[in-house]
Order: C-alpha cells, then sequence, then structure tokens
C-alpha cells in the first residue's frame, strides 16, 4: 500500500470495501482480495508479516525489505506485486504474473488561452519577427517620399510615419490625402499585408475559443520540447522505472531535478492533481493510482484535454515466493483455474479504476487577466511614459521658443 496506512488490525475488512477510500490503492488491493481467494480455495490462512519496501540487494549479495524476508524463510509469499528482475530470480521466484504496470506522464493539454502568451501564439516567433521588419521598413520609406509629398496629416514626422504603421496592421484607419503615386503605393502594399496577416490572426484567436484544440502533445519527444512542469509521484516502482540510463529517460531526470530539493516528488494523490489542474504541469504516475481524484477534481471539459505519455512499455508484475517454494506449482494451477472462472477478470474490473471518460461539452469561456497579460503591459507602458514624453516635448517647445526670440537694440534719437 502507498496512499492507506495500516496495520494488522485494519488489513482486510476496510481495505476489502471499495467505498473505504474510494479508488486509493486499488491494484495492491485487488492483488490482496486475489490471495484471499486463493487461500478460501486451497483451505488455508495468512499469518501476515508487514513490510514497507520491496527491497534492494546489500552489498554482501543479499536483499532487505520484502523480498529479504523471502530469502530468510521468513516468510512463504510476497503478496506485493514486484516486477521480473534479473538479480531477485537468484534469491526468490515468481508464482505467477497478476497485473501490468504502466507509468506514463499524466497532463492537461496546453491551451492557447489561459497563458501570458496567449495574444502572441496565433502566429509564430517568426512571423513577429518578419512583421518588426515590415514596420521599420514602412516607416522608413514613409520618412523617404515624406520630403516629397509636401503637406499631410499624418505623416508630417517619426511619430506620424510610425502611428500609421501601426493603424493598419490593427485595421485602424486614419484619413490623409497624397498626392504621390509612390507614397500611395506604399499605403496599398501596407493595407494588403495587414489584411492578410489580421485575418489570420483573427481566425486563429476565434478557432481557440470556439473548437476544441486538437492535442499538441503525443509522445516523450513532444512533452520534453513543450514548457511543461514535471513532477513525480513519490512511489517505490517509479523511482525505479527513472532508473534506466537510456537517452529518454536521462533527460526525464533531467527534466524532474531529482538532485535538486523534493519540490518536484509529491507523496499525495489529491495535491499532485491539483497541480495537474492549474495546467503546465505533467505527473509522473502509475496510470489508474490517479484516476478516481482526477474524476473528481476537473471539469467535463477539462476530462476531455487530459492526455498521457508513455515513457517505457508496460511489463508484468507477479506475486513473489521463497525459491524453490514448495507451494509455487499449486498457487499457479490455483490462479490458472481462477482465470479460466473469471475471478481475475472480475477483480480485476472491481478494483482497477477506468481512466475518465470524455463527454465533451464546452465550459463557458471566462477570460482571466492572464491572457490579456500583454495588452495590460502595452497599456501601462504606454500611460506611464506618455508624461515623461510630455515633459520632453515642453522642454524641446520652450527651448525652440527661446531661440526663435530675435533681440531688438533700442537707439536713442540724438538731436
Amino acid at each position: 500500500m502507498s496512499e492507506i496506512k495500516f496495520n494488522k488490525s485494519n488489513l482486510l475488512e476496510p481495505l476489502l470495501d471499495k467505498s473505504y477510500k474510494y479508488g486509493i490503492d486499488g491494484i495492491c488491493r485487488y492483488g490482496l482480495a486475489v490471495f484471499l481467494h486463493l487461500s478460501d480455495m486451497c483451505n488455508f490462512t495468512y499469518s501476515f508479516a508487514l513490510n514497507n519496501k520491496w527491497g534492494v540487494q546489500l552489498n554482501n549479495g543479499t536483499w532487505n525489505g520484502m523480498i529479504g524476508q523471502l530469502q530468510h524463510r521468513q516468510t512463504e509469499m510476497g503478496l506485493a506485486p514486484y516486477k521480473y528482475d534479473v538479480q531477485a530470480t537468484k534469491a526468490i521466484d515468481y508464482v505467477t504474473s497478476i497485473n501490468t504496470f504502466r507509468s506514463c506522464f499524466t497532463f492537461l493539454q496546453t491551451k492557447m488561452f489561459g497563458t501570458n502568451k496567449a495574444l502572441i501564439r496565433p502566429l509564430d516567433y517568426s512571423v513577429w519577427a518578419c512583421l518588426l521588419i515590415i514596420t521599420i521598413a514602412a516607416v522608413l520609406m514613409f520618412r523617404l517620399v515624406a520630403s516629397y509629398e509636401g503637406d499631410t496629416m499624418y505623416n508630417d514626422n517619426l511619430g506620424g510615419s510610425v502611428l500609421i504603421v501601426i493603424a493598419a496592421f490593427t485595421q485602424q484607419g486614419l484619413p490623409d490625402s497624397d498626392e504621390k503615386a509612390s507614397t500611395r503605393l506604399i499605403y496599398l502594399s501596407l493595407l494588403i499585408i495587414s489584411f492578410f496577416t489580421v485575418t489570420y490572426y483573427n481566425t486563429a484567436i476565434l478557432n481557440g475559443l470556439l473548437l476544441q484544440t486538437p492535442n499538441a502533445i503525443n509522445n516523450i519527444e513532444q512533452l520534453l520540447e513543450s514548457e511543461l512542469e514535471f513532477g513525480l509521484l513519490d512511489r517505490p516502482l517509479l523511482r525505479e522505472a527513472l532508473r534506466k540510463n537510456d537517452t529518454v529517460t536521462k533527460e526525464v531526470r533531467k527534466k524532474l531535478m531529482l538532485g535538486e530539493p523534493s519540490e518536484h516528488v509529491y507523496s499525495s494523490i489529491v495535491e499532485s492533481v491539483h497541480r495537474i489542474k492549474n495546467g503546465q504541469f505533467a505527473l509522473f504516475t502509475k496510470d489508474e493510482e490517479v484516476y478516481a481524484e482526477l474524476l473528481n477534481q476537473l471539469s467535463d471539459a477539462e476530462v476531455c484535454t487530459l492526455s498521457e505519455v508513455q515513457v517505457s512499455n508496460p511489463y508484468h508484475v507477479g506475486a513473489l515466493a521463497v525459491d524453490d517454494s514448495p507451494y509455487k506449482e499449486i498457487f499457479s494451477r490455483k490462479f490458472t483455474l481462477m482465470k479460466e472462472r473469471g475471478v481475475l477478470d472480475r477483480q480485476h474490473q472491481y478494483w482497477r479504476e477506468q481512466k475518465p471518460e470524455c463527454h465533451w461539452r464546452q465550459d463557458p469561456l471566462i477570460v482571466s487577466t492572464g491572457p490579456l497579460a500583454l495588452a495590460f503591459l502595452i497599456l501601462i507602458v504606454g500611460m506611464a511614459a506618455a508624461p515623461f514624453v510630455l515633459m520632453l516635448e515642453m522642454s524641446i517647445h520652450k527651448i525652440n521658443r527661446n531661440k526663435s526670440i530675435v533681440p531688438v537694440k533700442l537707439f536713442e534719437k540724438i538731436d
């Protein structure tokens, strides 16, 4: 058990009641129910010995934990399912496979609206760079033709040229009269490029508001390249799965920062699922272990964006027994009989949680301050800069006025 704290007095009755701590430690309770059914078939009773870990191999070749109890024949069977390990087979034996262990990253797909980059994401960074270059080029062209155009309403200085270009890209027209064909050609080119850009931009935002976003992350490579923060549900088999030295697992360990303080490691399912709900977070977990809590905390629309990405292939875990156990063949036959009669399938369906199903509906759209942060930032910067620009303009105007005053020398009339 990883979540339920128990002792010998509360081992059976509450743990076999599915309503007791519903959805927690389901696969371990499934194994307990199967082995209790086995004891009824073989007409024997268990004398339980508790341990809080599977065990690791020590320097002298012996094992600690549950495997150590089996190696030293302090117990006959290990009811907590364990993966097939070559080193462990030298000390203990496996009875049969009773479950498949699948580890994965569970997360909510990233949304266009909900982050500080919501107003930037509809266009690629390369497009924004091209628009900046076009803006600078258009301003320079306006200043070049302004000397030949004569008097205009707005294109009379650098600020006016910048205002014209920004107005074009935001589809806010400004009245102006131009006599030169070159100026009109610049206007026409600027309006055409701004029309197509704004059309695509508005369409992308409309799709993000009204349509269900397709999954942007479908494999572990895309997940590693994303901006999602990683977290680990603190379970022995999950830590064991991250000890591999392949390239992908190394990248996962690096992003998890397991060597740092344990801010990325979560022992509570409730807390870790709450982080998933907040978004921009991927939790490395056993798939079925968080399903019940996900169903409790997530809305229908959030369930539809719930995704899982495997780091490695699933593997079988089985019950353990002492090496050369005289009961191994008997237990294997009984497990085969339970499988033929459907007992294992029935217990598996009863205890194992299923991934929350998507019954999609559109939640009411509520836009927070996060997606509009860029717009608010531009407004604040503009309002804060306006008084300083005003003082600068007043100073320049005062200096120019003083220079324009021509001193007049008065001469006295001499008779």
